[in-house]
């Protein structure tokens, strides 16, 4: 049986540390995926309980939604409802939008005394961005459709 000296046991436990710290640390080291990741609009356990948009609103009666104050919308008000449950968006570096005038939603959820405020801003390329809580977000221009109908 081979004798180690206190030594050579110190550097062997320093590699052995090393190498664990190495390994532990690996995937920092593989490149990250180009994408940004997605979030949602709303919690997707919240329980909407209105929306409101400029020239009309959508308001829970019992166990559906019903469309208020405004014309016949070509969406089932319970599609867009469930739209904004699904909705997702990813954070976007464009936040020049001077010339463009927003379109403000407002979602009032149960539980919150706030309603979560929306500005949709459609740019001249036809993208569609989104500020909420002074973060800007980019949203497909089907999904922005599906949630705001059209944007005046």
């Amino acid at each position: 049986m081979a004798r180690f000296s206190q030594r050579a046991i110190n550097n062997m436990v320093i590699f052995a540390m090393l190498i664990m710290i190495a390994l532990f640390n690996f995937d920092s080291l593989l490149p990250r995926p180009s994408t940004p990741p997605m979030l949602s609009l709303i919690p997707a356990d919240a329980h909407i309980l209105k929306i409101d948009f400029p020239t009309y609103s959508i308001e829970r009666v019992a166990s559906t939604f019903v469309y208020k104050n405004g014309d016949k919308q070509n969406v089932a008000p319970e599609k867009r409802a469930a739209a904004w449950q699904i909705a997702e968006v990813q954070p976007s570096t464009t936040n020049n939008v001077v010339s463009a005038l927003p379109y403000i939603v407002t979602v009032w959820l149960a539980g919150q005394p706030q309603g979560h405020v929306f500005a949709f801003y459609r740019l001249a390329s036809g993208e569609v961005i989104v500020e909420y809580q002074k973060a800007w977000y980019s949203i497909d221009s089907n999904t922005a459709q599906l949630l705001v109908g059209e944007m005046e």
